[in-house]
């Protein structure tokens, strides 16, 4: 069914392969070939297919990264999650993945950056052109490269500075993004406590929440920001108070 003259039964087949999970694996071959189908369904329903697969779909790692610039938002979205669910079976294909952020479509941009974020620090080498996507001109694609350079650890420390300038951005998912990475590089992040602190007083509660944890993480750096600390336990939003006293409590 798979080789079916009808996209609609060739959609079926793959599907019913991508309910079986992992007992599919003996097929992974078959699935694969129709990654080059001419309908776009049919496509990303074996890009999902192969993402439940698991390690079995690791030989394949490298034709779900070619769908990374499908001509289909659904397919290149199935294609960073298949990614993701390959882990480290994916970083042998760090590179093609890296060369997409130079793609014309911002969402092919937006999907490179994401996969590179699901290896965490395995995605170290990339994190210049991470940090180069953070003046991309699509906001997701920044908040995304935001969100990748914290994901990989204290490899991200020397570009705290790029991520701090970050806390200005015009969109509000970026400043979020901003301020919850920060939070993540520690006390890497201190030189920049006094531009967290400021998002203490941010008109968004998730903001202020994040800028409240980050500010917990910087440990005594984050100090002379004590007194604007206690003054989140009057918050509006109950997150916010929880987060201001965990911060007191395990921080001064």
């Amino acid at each position: 069914r798979l080789e079916h003259a009808v996209a609609i039964v060739r959609w079926a087949a793959v599907d019913a392969l991508r309910g079986l999970g992992e007992h599919a694996a003996p097929h992974a071959g078959a699935i694969a070939a129709r990654l080059e189908d001419a309908d776009a369904d049919v496509r990303g329903a074996a890009v999902n297919a192969l993402g439940r697969l698991g390690e079995h779909a690791a030989p394949h790692a490298g034709a779900i990264v070619a769908r990374l610039e499908d001509v289909d938002v659904a397919v290149r979205w199935a294609a960073v999650e298949a990614l993701k669910s390959l882990g480290e079976h994916t970083v042998p294909h760090a590179g093609a993945i890296a060369a997409q952020l130079e793609h014309a479509d911002a969402e092919v941009r937006w999907a490179a950056v994401d996969a590179l974020g699901s290896l965490a620090e395995h995605a170290a080498p990339y994190a210049v052109a991470l940090v180069e996507q953070l003046e991309d001109s699509d906001a997701d694609v920044v908040a995304a490269a935001v969100d990748a350079l914290g994901s990989l650890g204290e490899h991200a420390a020397p570009y705290a500075g790029a991520i701090a300038a970050r806390l200005e951005d015009a969109d509000a998912v970026v400043r979020e993004a901003a301020v919850h990475t920060l939070g993540s590089l520690g006390e890497h992040a201190a030189p920049h406590a006094g531009a967290i602190a400021a998002r203490l007083e941010h008109a968004d509660a998730d903001v202020r929440r994040s800028a409240v944890e980050a500010l917990g993480s910087l440990g005594l750096h984050a100090a002379p920001h004590a007194g604007a600390i206690v003054a989140r336990l009057e918050d509006t939003d109950a997150g916010v108070r929880v987060a201001a006293e965990q911060a007191l409590e395990f921080t001064f």
